[in-house]
């Protein structure tokens, strides 16, 4: 045995190993040979099993993730969808396909450059150019923009119109005079024509100017449109017309949009939405939904309704009916978890001037007989009321002006009741004639058939009638309407935050009644899922409320319905369906702006509750069971089931994963504990390894540079002792 001595340096006693211990150090006989590099294996094998088990747990937390849906792939990133100007207009377009400059005035009334941000909200716009991108339009409009203009000083148009050249003037012609078009150095201007139109049923002075060049080049033409809104002046020029002055196809979109307010308040186009007070977002917002499944994960929330009015219709005193019941049927859905419901105006109100205009527009003769007897008209007028629609849809319109001590239902009893799940009430009963009962005290409420309080609605039958009659006047309200039934834990829709874009892909859910038929079996209620598109968003007529127009095909029995945009939230109600009678043209689906219903929940201090739990568990259970997670789908239908037994579709999903989990299609989740228990392991078995063969390593080097004091070159049985110096 050597033994080192106690003042020879480490370096001396061990060539270039360091020690930095004086513990002995025993080499055995395995040590004399080389160092072989697979000992390195040991290492390699456990990173592996590391890496492994890190492999393992990326693909069990992606198993939980599911990928983006088609519907958030396909929505396109518009930076501006809508401008709203606080002096009375307002717009939709898409910025992918424009390019949108600004100004706007401040308090002190300095004009500043609006920023991007700034056009998200309303403000006090005066002037906004709207340019289309290139590439976006045919190159013959590539030259074509759209400026919209408003004199913030009301007291220039009253100036104008006070004086005598203008009395007699509209507003519109006078506003004219506020935005004049003039010759240029290069371009002769000229009035082709001028005349007093209707812009989105606002009445403006149209003016069309055509452009000559004074030396070279080809003519151009400019539409000039002017109103009044709130009192000023607005002026709206499309320029760069190539051709003719048609509207081109690429600003068609935005100027069906435009909204001037003129001399009318328009509810719900007009209206900030950032000033209301939104309802709170939904916990179920964190819950992406594969796209096949998103009908599924709310149709739950859309409820059939069923109104029915009776009593004996009085006219001039006299009774013309006996006692009857007249019922209809509609949709609706859960806007909050405590049972409150959004729908149609017309699917819960019926009144005495309703009946009426049921019973003379169902049979010619009984309209003859009452133009002639009630209405006091020549059989030469009946002739020509019954002849002209505008005409007749004027005489219907005053039949809702009639007073009541002329027109009334007596006995009067209604009754609203709201299907929530698979089952109808026994429309038999409630339709018994004469009623063999007491409506008021009726009641078929069950587990899921509730009888419903109307809260407060926002419509008028004569709208309708009158829109027709006299565009100019229009609706004077909306369609929308509040109810509300006794529930707890209700599925829920939630109310759109920002306002839809034309084309944007939206789905309708509710019950059309002519989906029951004899081709189906009608023992149980089923909901239908209808998709289409915004085709076009315009002002409704008269200028209260907004409407968006779809190509969904809808029918009686889908009012009230939710029309839910690409983002799944509830952007409108589907309220009316509109035909011409025109062979060749296609029928029109209305949709009322879910601002309209907010507006009225507000007006009626209801604080509407989205985030529910029901939702929130139907949500996730329905992402589990898309990535084939059954197990843990039924976890959350359980709660769906224990929450809301009335839930239309829970019982066959649980039924579902149940026979997919027998088959043995289940896909479960490797325990988290396991997981941080292995990937532990592994890190100490490499953290093990690295040491271990580092040790054997610097035992091999050590035995190199002291072989030569050993006996005879190698090491006895017991092993060669090193005492190393004290570092």
């Amino acid at each position: 045995m050597i033994v080192a001595e106690r003042g020879q340096s480490a370096a001396t006693v061990v060539g270039k190993t360091k020690i930095k211990k004086s513990k002995p150090i025993v080499l055995k006989a395995h040590h004399r040979k080389p160092y072989r590099r697979r000992h390195l294996v040991l290492l390699t094998l456990a990173l592996l099993v590391l890496v492994a088990l890190s492999l393992q747990a990326g693909i069990a937390v992606g198993r939980t993730q599911p990928t983006a849906t088609p519907v958030e792939q396909a929505t396109p990133q518009v930076s501006v969808s809508t401008l709203r100007s606080s002096y009375g207009f307002w717009l939709a377009l898409d910025a992918n396909s424009f390019d949108v400059a600004a100004t706007r005035v401040d308090d002190k009334g300095i004009a500043h450059t609006a920023t991007p941000a700034e056009l998200r909200a309303t403000q006090p716009l005066t002037t906004v150019v709207i340019k289309p991108r290139k590439g976006t339009v045919p190159r013959i409009e590539a030259a074509t923009q759209l400026q919209i203009q408003v004199d913030p000083n009301a007291d220039a148009l009253t100036r104008l119109e006070s004086l005598p050249a203008n009395v007699g003037l509209t507003p519109a012609a006078v506003a004219a005079q506020l935005f004049p078009v003039t010759a240029t150095t290069e371009l002769d201007a000229t009035v082709v024509s001028s005349k007093a139109e209707t812009l989105n049923s606002v009445p403006v002075q149209k003016t069309v100017y055509q452009f000559t060049p004074k030396f070279s080049g080809g003519i151009s033409y400019a539409v000039v449109w002017t109103a009044v809104s709130h009192g000023r002046a607005v002026g709206i020029k499309l320029q760069g017309l190539v051709g003719d002055s048609s509207l081109p196809s690429g600003f068609a979109s935005v100027i069906n949009s435009l909204v001037i307010d003129g001399d009318q308040s328009v509810q719900g186009a007009s209206t900030d939405i950032t000033k209301l007070p939104l309802p709170k977002a939904s916990a179920s917002d964190a819950t992406t939904i594969d796209s096949r499944y998103l009908s599924d994960a709310l149709s739950p929330a859309v409820v059939k309704i069923y109104s029915v009015t009776c009593g004996v219709l009085n006219l001039g005193g006299q009774p013309v009916t006996n006692e009857s019941c007249v019922g209809s049927s509609g949709s609706g859905f859960f806007v909050s978890k405590d049972g409150y419901i959004a729908t149609n105006g017309h699917v819960v109100t019926y009144t005495a001037q309703d009946a009426l205009v049921d019973i003379i527009t169902s049979d010619q003769s009984i309209m003859t007989g009452f133009l002639e007897n009630y209405a006091g008209f020549t059989a030469a007028q009946v002739t020509e009321v019954e002849n002209n629609p505008t005409l007749l849809a004027s005489v219907i319109a005053k039949i809702y002006d009639l007073p009541a001590t002329d027109l009334s239902l007596s006995n009067q009893q209604q009754v609203t009741m709201v299907s929530i799940g698979s089952t109808a009430p026994d429309l038999a009963a409630l339709m018994a004639s004469p009623p063999s009962h007491d409506l008021r005290k009726f009641s078929q409420e069950t587990q899921t058939i509730k009888r419903a309080k109307i809260i407060g609605t926002d419509y008028a039958a004569k709208d309708l009638y009158t829109a027709v009659a006299d565009p100019t006047k229009g609706f004077s309200s909306s369609d929308v309407a509040l109810i509300k039934v006794d529930v707890n834990n209700a599925p829920t829709i939630t109310l759109s935050s920002t306002d839809a874009r034309q084309n944007e892909k939206i789905l309708v859910i509710g019950f059309p009644g002519d989906a029951d038929n004899s081709l189906t079996d009608n023992t149980s209620l089923s909901v239908s899922v209808t998709d289409g598109s915004i085709s076009s968003i315009r002002e409704a007529a008269g200028g209260n409320g907004k409407l968006y127009q779809s190509d969904v095909d809808a029918s009686h029995g889908n009012s009230g319905g939710p029309a839910i945009g690409d983002d799944g939230t509830a952007i409108g109600l589907l309220t009316y369906r509109y035909s011409d009678g025109v062979s060749g043209n296609a029928a029109k689906s209305y949709i009322r702006d879910i601002n309209d219903f907010r507006n009225l929940a507000l007006s009626h201090n209801v604080k509407l509750q989205p985030d529910s739990d029901t939702q929130v568990a139907w949500e996730k259970g329905l992402s589990d069971y898309s990535t084939n997670h059954y197990s843990k789908a039924l976890k959350q239908f359980a709660i769906v089931q224990k929450d809301f037994p009335s839930h239309r579709l829970v019982d066959s999903y649980i039924d579902s994963a149940q026979q997919s989990i027998d088959a043995g299609k289940d896909v479960k989740d490797m325990p988290v504990t396991l997981l941080i228990a292995g990937v532990a392991v592994a890190l100490l078995g490499a953290a093990a390894a690295v040491v271990l063969i580092a040790r054997h390593h610097g035992r091999h080097k050590l035995y190199k540079a002291n072989q030569h004091d050993m006996p005879d070159g190698k090491p006895g049985p017991q092993g060669f002792t090193l005492h190393p110096p004290l570092a």
